[in-house]
């Protein structure tokens, strides 16, 4: 049933509008598919900006003129009603809580040892009445309600409710309930905490709503003619919406809902940076926007598609947009790239030290489209070579922390590289045993920019030596070179028991490594467009399709 706000509109201490619509079945939306349909492709993105170790407690939500309180229906939010009298709320997990005028904090402590605390609020909550199918009827019912120490308010859990109070223990709830249930001459019951639950409150602390978090509620701006509707999450500005999720035994997951353009506005310039070139930067928009597409479900079992992280893309939200990064993504809108007729994941990184890696060298499955390539480009700019030294002490404890245990540190070697030159097995050998390191795994464990280096023992023992060709005196390292014995010719290496003699006494010589360097090309894993390169290829002309094809094999961008 579709109601019309300017038929039905109600007042009251908490200003709402009339619901738009009444409430409907929730449709869950479905992955899209990344075949060349383009209707699949999805209009919004739903971003993780607090989650796991992020995850909240409490969040603080502020917009200019209030909110909508929205419901996802068939992909689409749906107002319920609007929250016109406070521009600054609350959203808490159904917990116990401690503070005033917007210093709240999740309390700890015994609530039945510590009711004398004014601003102690809590879980336990009062029904008044039955359920109601709709908003409407619910609100209506909550105007006919008049107590003088409590604020009824409206909860969505399955059905409309009308609660009372944020109760400290089931006593206190259970004792107000039957003095609420007299003055009304209304049935009431006590609601106890819920590992779902969501309070709603403005900087008082007074509740305004509560919701089942599973329910898919929005918080969205209300819109400022001429102004884009902006929403704040503990102060850092959004477009779209905001929800909670509460996650089993945790607090909230917080997920802004916004359009994938949108989303791509926060997130190129977190990727790239704005002042280069206009080709690079819309390289880099058609990529981000590729790489979102195809995937959707990284954090399905969260709630959201993507985060806001590293892990992902580094998206900025509103803060982060910049006029360059936003031409880049309006004049590449919905363009994306294909291989045999499917979307691509368009892979990218900082920079490849001048070739690409192919996929299967980096990680396992055999990618088409990511082929190493030579990248002259990416020669002789930022990050193209690197260097980092790590003490034998420093290795062996980088061993011991992931529970490997080799002993001492003896030497490490590669062992093999790829057909581009980076690394596939390091190894390293100690007192009591070897171990072999594949493929990004040293790179991880050492820190390292990237996975193509080479590695060398930074101080290998060197000796003042007489030529006997020139009888020029010089230091040189003595590991790798040749010493006859009485027993032939052998090697010198780092296990090699060394005494030189100088004609006078013999010395003898620890050739124990003390460090290594590791000597790189290169930041990142290398597979697909290497971002410094793009910037490289635009400064000398190239178009951004031009710069995507050359990074990618086989591929059409349309």
């Amino acid at each position: 049933m579709i109601f019309d706000k300017k038929k039905k509109f109600i007042k009251r201490a908490r200003f709402f509008s009339v619901i738009l619509l009444a409430f409907m079945i929730l449709v869950v939306n479905t992955k899209p598919s990344l075949g060349v349909d383009r209707s699949a492709i999805p209009e919004y993105m739903n971003i993780g900006l607090f989650f796991r170790s992020t995850e909240k407690a409490i969040v603080h939500l502020g917009a200019d003129l209030g909110f909508n309180v929205n419901k996802i229906v068939d992909g689409r939010e749906i107002n319920l009603f609007s929250i016109f009298e406070d521009t600054e709320i609350f959203l808490r997990k159904d917990a116990h809580f401690i503070g005033t005028r917007s210093t709240f904090s999740e309390y700890y402590g015994d609530p039945e040892e510590d009711l004398a605390i004014l601003t102690l609020q809590g879980p336990y909550h009062i029904q008044i009445g039955s359920g109601f199918s709709n908003w409407v009827d619910a609100n209506e019912f909550l105007n006919t309600i008049s107590l003088t120490a409590d604020i009824p308010f409206l909860s969505y859990e399955n059905e409309w409710r009308i609660y009372v109070g944020l109760y400290t223990t089931e006593n206190s709830a259970s004792n107000r309930s039957k003095v609420i249930s007299s003055a009304l001459g209304l049935p009431t019951s006590v609601i106890l905490p819920s590992a779902k639950r969501v309070q709603v409150v403005n900087n008082q602390g007074n509740p305004i709503f509560m919701f089942d978090s599973s329910s898919q509620i929005h918080f969205e701006p209300i819109e400022d003619k001429g102004e884009i509707a902006l929403i704040r999450v503990d102060g850092r500005k959004y477009r779209g919406s905001i929800t909670v999720k509460r996650q089993d035994g945790s607090d909230m997951t917080v997920i802004n809902r916004v359009l994938l353009e949108e989303y791509l506005y926060g997130v190129v310039p977190r990727e790239m940076p704005a002042s280069w070139p206009i080709e690079a930067l819309k390289a880099q928009a058609v990529a981000a926007r590729g790489f979102a597409v195809a995937s959707l479900g990284k954090f399905a079992s969260l709630g959201f598609n993507l985060c806001s992280t590293v892990n992902s893309q580094v998206y900025g939200g509103f803060a982060a947009e910049k006029e360059t990064t936003t031409r880049a993504v309006d004049e590449t809108k919905s363009l994306l790239m294909f291989h045999n007729g499917k979307v691509i994941t368009p892979y990218y990184h900082s920079n490849s030290g001048g070739r690409t890696e192919d996929t299967e060298n980096i990680w396992s499955a055999i990618v088409p489209y990511i082929r190493g390539i030579d990248d002259p480009f990416s020669k002789n700019v930022k990050h193209s070579v690197w260097s980092k030294s790590l003490t034998v002490t420093e290795i062996e404890n980088i061993l011991e922390n992931r529970n490997i245990s080799i002993g001492e540190i003896i030497d490490i070697t590669i062992g093999e590289i790829s057909r581009n030159g980076r690394v596939q097995s390091l190894v390293i050998t100690g007192t009591k045993g070897v171990e072999i390191m594949l493929k990004q795994t040293s790179r991880f464990a050492f820190g390292l920019r990237s996975s193509w280096f080479s590695v060398r023992n930074s101080d290998s023992i060197k000796k003042q030596v007489k030529s006997s060709a020139n009888r020029e005196t010089k230091a040189i390292s003595l590991v790798g070179k040749a010493v006859i014995s009485a027993t032939g010719t052998s090697t010198i290496t780092n296990k090699t028991e060394l005494s030189i003699f100088n004609g006078v006494k013999h010395t003898s010589v620890d050739l124990t490594p003390r460090a290594y360097v590791f000597d790189g090309r290169g930041f990142g894993h290398g597979l697909g467009m290497s971002q410094h390169g793009a910037n490289i290829m635009a400064e000398q002309g190239f178009t951004f399709k031009e710069i995507l094809m050359h990074y990618y094999t086989d591929i059409e961008v349309k």
